[in-house]
């Protein structure tokens, strides 16, 4: 069984598109913006190399420990 995947976003009133995303073969990753805060934009894309980095390395193996990892990782990529 497989599925088709896609993304898209607005800007809206903002002046960017601060959303980011990835997918791949067993999972998809979004990365909402920060509101438009300075900073937000570069943090959504840290946060979406953060886990895509995290799953890439996972060897097609998804579970609890991966996904907590991913966001863990994500965390430690904006906060630095």
């Amino acid at each position: 069984m497989g599925f088709e995947s896609g993304w898209a976003t607005a800007t809206g009133r903002r002046p960017d598109n601060q959303d980011r995303a990835a997918v791949a073969d067993g999972w998809v990753m979004v990365s909402d913006g920060a509101g438009g805060l300075r900073g937000g934009a570069q943090a959504a894309a840290l946060t979406v190399a953060a886990v895509v980095a995290r799953l890439g390395a996972s060897a097609d193996r998804m579970d609890d420990r991966v996904g907590r990892e991913a966001v863990q990782d994500a965390n430690a990529a904006v906060r630095s």
